[in-house]
């Protein structure tokens, strides 16, 4: 056992007194909840949670403890009936969690926090024998995990105090499908000035595993996108398939009915620069409008006074060096510029409408010559350079469209010396390489998109200010120094990018890596991992398929050869080191996906999207948490917090399950977490919170909280390895018994007419006996038909012969399990 792994554990939670009744709901004030029942709290100190010395479970009972590279597994259960309170102690964890992550400087990780009032509660956690907590008391944080004075009123902007605490902190993802679950809609009462709510933002983000609360799956609005769950799923699943080998007990096996058998996949059409960067970009900035310059070119006297100078030849100079700066940079990259200009004009027709502020600026600035002697040169050069923006109809883009253009290329720049560096590689990324449609330029449009992306969306990335943050309008216009900085900040960021691709290796470049391993072995010959001969339409015909969903070029490959080409292949490229199998996924250009051979059919083959809601979850969830869990493993950057711990939620866990898919659940979880090399993750907690006996049969009572009407019930309810049906009997579940209610009201008015209690019918008469002849509990039913026998034999309701016959069988039953009796004593 390594024993510089420490044991985390979800300790529990106290509302105190005065929090907020929306907030605390049912739950009771000043009373602490635990989730196991190896802590107390303290006589002295009730705040205070103490551990006992007895512990009813053994040390590392869910933990492998043979392999030092998995994690210390602790697991728990809350369990309750409806409206008991479950969901509340979840929720109050979130709470205090968002409450900190506000207040102690994650906002530089997560702009979109926001701090929650009325709060007023406690969590604690163990990290092996120590006890910590951290408190949310009206705007007041505090924890004995560190010293500062922290409040929701101040919150630090910088994250030095986490860096100091990086050892005690943990990492909580919960997971809850649920479509009434964590809907913003319904948090509207607790929205901020700004008329945002908390809850927004702390759905999964990407911020590199920062903040240390986030909800999956994502919601808008309480929304979840299917779709985007549907393909996140697709890739995580290749991800594991292929890093796994076959066999009954491989991940690949689906419940002894499916493996995992092929990768299939086409080239998309349309790139994701094309379709992102571009696209999407210009449709969803097509309304913004630059600093007003209007005002300062309108009025002559409000020119002079301008600091572009005290005269209006000075006025038109600057002005004039600006354009063509500009124009200079369309024509250094046409290639770039008419790519980019060719999408904008696909959508233009959206734009009618809307007048762009770069047009305006034009406009107006002709206006102004009026002012500018006749003879002026710059005034005949800046018509000029006005009828080159306004024929090419370039005067359409606004100035963040045109802003975006400059930062691709940019960036296409960048990749492209960066590739010069190497023989092998001369050409890449160049104007004429990067916008054509074979596989070499798809992936050099891909990597550029991607690029974007990351350096515009997490913080220790984001280098460019956009120019709707900039404060005067012609700023963007002075590019001999703006397109210098813009230059210069993305170099930063493009040299911090280049680290965590060769060194870091994160999450956050795990598809760019993909993309240069792809368009590295493209120039390996036999060495290629996805080649064309990969392309047999023959093959996929050849298979029993519900439906062909690739009609015209599909590469398939079996997920074995797969893998055995990828261990040939990696760690040659020399443009990074990559040894991971994830990293030579197929990449993202393409569209991917799973072929499933049925294991009692082998000539039968569905999809993924062919599995049953209940397969797919099952596949979604674990693959999802183990996705996760990796990418925290990954985090290696000192200037980001590298949680060691991490806690996991399942709210509503059997829903889409059948009972045999709850029954084994928790141990196809701990199976799938063993496979995975996650030794940077020390400890692992877990917590289900559930109405299965099935998931609560492989947890020790000592390990579940119980509810009951917002009081936490200290039974003694034996769970582990408990028969269901004992479970379920027990009153916790069903006071009022195993059978339906609807059953038992149809059982009670057979009793009230056998009885004589009620009036008879003779239209009841034929019903009374069809119902009792329906009912599956043996005893209750011939009960029934004896008393039912008794009453109507002496009415000639029912045919005597029947009934005779109806006897002995009773009495050969009866003599048959006498005789099996007596076999089983000897």
């Amino acid at each position: 056992m390594d024993t510089k792994k420490k044991q985390f554990r979800l300790i529990g939670v106290r509302p105190l007194k005065g929090c907020a009744t929306h907030i605390r709901k049912i739950l009771k004030e000043e009373t602490t909840y635990f989730l196991y029942d190896d802590y107390e709290v303290d006589q002295k100190y009730p705040e205070k949670v103490i551990c006992k010395r007895n512990n009813n479970v053994p040390p590392y009972f869910f933990s492998d403890i043979s392999n030092q590279d998995t994690p210390l597994i602790s697991i728990s259960a809350i369990v309750g009936k409806n409206g008991d309170g479950k969901s509340t102690i979840i929720e109050l964890m979130i709470r205090i969690l968002n409450n900190f992550a506000y207040a102690a400087g994650y906002q530089f990780y997560q702009d979109e926090l926001n701090p929650i009032k009325g709060l007023k509660a406690i969590l604690y956690y163990g990290i092996d024998d120590e006890v910590y907590y951290v408190e949310a008391n009206g705007d007041s944080i505090k924890s004995n995990c560190f010293t500062d004075k922290l409040s929701i009123k101040n919150p630090r902007k910088v994250n030095q105090l986490l860096n100091k605490i990086e050892e005690v902190l943990f990492y909580t993802q919960i997971i809850n499908y649920s479509l009434y679950a964590y809907n913003a809609n319904e948090f509207e009462h607790e929205n901020v000035k700004s008329g945002d709510c908390w809850i927004n933002g702390i759905f999964h983000k990407n911020d590199a595993y920062q903040t240390p609360i986030v909800l999956n799956p994502w919601r808008d609005n309480g929304a979840i996108d299917i779709n985007k769950e549907n393909y996140l799923m697709n890739q995580r699943l290749i991800a594991l398939f292929v890093d796994c080998d076959n066999g009954k007990d491989s991940f690949r096996n689906i419940d002894n009915k499916k493996e995992a058998k092929y990768i299939i996949f086409n080239q998309h059409d349309e790139s994701k620069l094309e379709l992102n960067t571009y696209k999407d970009y210009f449709i969803n900035t097509y309304k913004f409008e630059g600093n007003n310059f209007q005002s300062q070119i309108n009025d002559a006297k409000e020119v002079e006074k301008s600091n572009e100078g005290n005269n209006y030849a000075s006025f038109v100079n600057g002005h004039t060096d600006n354009l063509k700066n500009i124009k200079q940079i369309i024509e250094d990259n046409q290639n770039d510029f008419d790519f980019a200009f060719n999408v904008f004009k696909s959508i233009s027709k959206k734009f009618k409408t809307k007048r762009s502020d770069f047009k305006d600026y034009l406009i107006q600035l002709k206006k102004t010559l009026v002012f500018v002697e006749k003879s002026d040169q710059n005034k005949k050069s800046l018509l000029s350079l006005v009828r080159f923006f306004t024929k090419n109809k370039y005067n359409e883009l606004n100035l963040l469209q045109l802003q975006r253009i400059i930062i691709v290329i940019t960036i296409r720049n960048l990749w492209h010396k960066k590739y010069q560096e190497y023989q092998e590689y001369q050409g890449y990324f160049s104007s004429d390489s990067t916008y054509g449609n074979d596989s070499i330029s798809k992936s050099e449009q891909y990597i550029i998109y991607k690029t974007v992306s990351i350096i515009t969306k997490y913080p220790q990335y984001r280098s460019v200010n956009s120019i709707s943050t900039q404060d005067t309008f012609n700023s963007l216009f002075d590019y001999q120094s703006d397109y210098k900085e813009i230059e210069k900040t993305q170099q930063i960021a493009f040299d911090k990018l280049q680290n965590d691709i060769n060194n870091e290796r994160s999450h956050v470049t795990l598809k760019i890596r993909q993309t240069i391993n792809y368009l590295d072995s493209l120039k390996k010959g036999d060495l290629q991992y996805i080649k064309q001969s990969d392309i047999n339409k023959k093959i996929i015909e050849s298979l029993t398929l519900s439906r062909n969903i690739y009609k015209d070029t599909p590469y398939i490959i079996d997920l074995t050869e797969y893998k055995k080409r990828v261990d040939n292949i990696s760690g040659t490229n020399k443009f990074i080191q990559s040894t991971d199998t994830i990293d030579f996924l197929p990449p993202p250009i393409f569209e991917t996906n799973i072929l499933f051979q049925h294991i009692h059919s082998s000539n039968e083959y569905s999809y993924l999207s062919d599995f049953s809601s209940g397969e797919r979850q099952l596949l979604n969830n674990v693959s999802s948490t183990i996705y996760h869990v990796r990418n925290i493993n990954s985090v290696s950057n000192p200037d980001l917090i590298r949680y060691k711990y991490v806690n996991l939620v399942f709210e509503e866990i059997e829903l889409y399950f059948h009972p045999d898919y709850q029954r084994k659940y928790i141990d196809f979880l701990l199976r799938s977490l063993r496979k995975v090399n996650l030794q940077n993750i020390a400890s692992i907690n877990m917590c289900f919170v559930t109405h299965s006996p099935f998931i609560l049969s492989d947890i020790p009572n000592g390990n579940i909280m119980f509810l009951n009407n917002g009081k936490q019930v200290f039974e003694q309810m034996p769970t582990f390895g408990a028969n269901i049906h004992d479970i379920l009997k027990h009153s916790f579940f069903l006071e009022e018994g195993l059978i339906g209610e609807f059953a038992k009201s149809q059982i009670n008015k057979v009793l009230c007419y056998l009885n004589n209690d009620c009036k008879k019918e003779n239209s009841l008469q034929d019903s009374i006996y069809k119902i009792i002849n329906l009912i599956g509990e043996p005893l209750i039913k011939e009960r029934l038909l004896s008393l039912y026998s008794v009453n109507n034999i002496s009415e000639n309701i029912i045919d005597k012969d029947e009934e005779i016959k109806r006897l002995k069988d009773e009495i050969r039953k009866l003599k048959l399990d006498k005789l099996n009796e007596t076999d089983f004593n000897r």
